[in-house]
């Protein structure tokens, strides 16, 4: 059985126009497209096939709704050192993840 260790590697989070964040969104696409950059310190090599989630969700507090639209990307990569069970593993939580994706469509 193994842990789970979640190491957040990089955030960006900004104020602007719906011009100046498609942008940047529009600047990501290619980054995603060329398969790898750099995101602050974090080198990114990405695999030719991802998972994705795009989410949007509407709150209300306090008299007011909240809108947020969320964009994920997801994938695996092999440690260094891991043994042929925990591979098995990893292949079930990527058939888990691949289910996940068919369900949402989106998020």
């Amino acid at each position: 059985m193994s842990e789970e260790l979640e190491v957040e590697l990089f955030e960006e989070e900004g104020v602007g126009t719906p011009s100046e964040i498609a942008a940047r969104l529009r600047e990501l696409a290619s980054m995603i497209e060329a398969g790898s950059f750099t995101l602050g310190d974090q080198d990114v090599t990405l695999p030719a096939t991802l998972a994705y989630e795009l989410e949007f969700e509407r709150s209300q507090e306090d008299g007011e709704l909240e809108f947020e639209l969320e964009f994920e990307l997801r994938w695996r990569t092999e440690l260094d050192g891991d043994d042929d069970d925990d591979d098995e593993a990893d292949d079930d939580d990527d058939e888990d993840m691949d289910d996940d994706d068919e369900a949402d469509t989106a998020s």
